[in-house]
């Protein structure tokens, strides 16, 4: 089966591969870190675990991806040699790169469809192993950017947050009054009063694809480069703009530090479940084998 690659566009870390893709000669150390958080969740030590591969560690990956993007840049998608395995949403099992670089040119690829759904790869999936916020909002901008069917929602403490689609995002904002004002003058929305007394209220702007079939790319747009991008916040975020840009730097370091950690964190578990599997597998006991692959499914649903 032989359909448009931007149709397969789903899992979360596809736009930061198309991220990649876009910007990787305009704003190369930019993009590398962008694809590298995506990429890791994946791969946490650079190499895919149980695979003779050539790719073994992160610069490989990087080599590999550019050759592949020169090579998609004037040839088209030779079923001859590969097809990519989708599940039955249509979510890309395997071969992610592939698809985005012939997503970003605009080509074909040859699909191999399974009746069983695979795990979910939405933000939650690559925040929880250390993807940080900064590369989240970047990858978001890129999702936006290429798909026009995507609504979002300002949700205040006051509102129900009903939403009639997948959500693909969630930013957050704890914000005092001053800052609440100029958010809503910002986006131009409705905003509950809040007194100059009152503590700090949470926001959040949940971004995701719309079933009724109403969107509204321009609100969208807005709404996304005034809370996604540092541009956008620093013109609400502190009274002055200079403020913003001040303590940005400050901002990040906190925001790389709880990634890594995540990351870190993550990466350990994955060492010790690789390094169990390959314990039992020695063993070769039969009823070890049988209550590791119940053990592994249910750690696979929980991802």
């Amino acid at each position: 089966m032989s359909l448009p690659a931007r149709d397969l566009l789903s899992r979360f870390d596809l736009f930061s591969k198309l991220f990649y893709v876009r910007n990787r000669k305009r704003r190369p150390h930019l993009a590398r870190r962008v694809y590298l958080e995506s990429l890791r969740a994946f791969v946490p030590f650079g190499k895919e675990w149980g695979k003779e591969t050539d790719k073994s560690s992160f610069a490989k990956h990087i080599q590999e991806f550019n050759t592949l993007i020169d090579t998609f840049a004037s040839e088209d998608f030779d079923r001859s040699v590969s097809i990519v395995p989708v599940d039955g949403n249509y979510t890309v099992i395997d071969g992610a790169h592939r698809v985005s670089i012939l997503a970003f040119y605009d080509k074909q690829v040859t699909v191999c469809r399974f009746d069983q759904p695979v795990c979910h790869y939405g933000h939650d999936y690559f925040m929880a192993r250390g993807m940080s916020r900064y590369a989240a909002d970047l990858t978001m901008s890129e999702c936006i950017l290429r798909q026009d069917d995507i609504s979002v929602k300002c949700v205040w403490p006051s509102d129900n947050d009903d939403i009639h689609g997948d959500i693909l995002y969630v930013r957050a904002f704890s914000l005092k009054s001053g800052a609440c004002r100029r958010l809503r003058e910002a986006i131009d929305c409705e905003a509950p009063t809040i007194g100059e007394g009152t503590k700090k209220i949470t926001v959040r702007f949940i971004f995701y694809k719309n079933t009724d079939g109403i969107c509204d790319p321009v609100r969208t747009n807005r709404i996304a480069n005034a809370v996604l991008s540092d541009e956008g916040r620093a013109g609400w975020y502190y009274p002055c703009s200079i403020a913003y840009w001040m303590v940005l730097p400050f901002i990040r370091f906190a925001d790389t530090i709880s990634a890594n950690r995540t990351f870190f964190k993550y990466r350990k578990q994955f060492r010790a479940r690789k390094h169990l599997k390959d314990k039992i597998e020695q063993s070769n006991n039969k009823f070890l084998l049988s209550l590791y692959g119940v053990v592994s499914k249910l750690w696979v649903r929980d991802r």
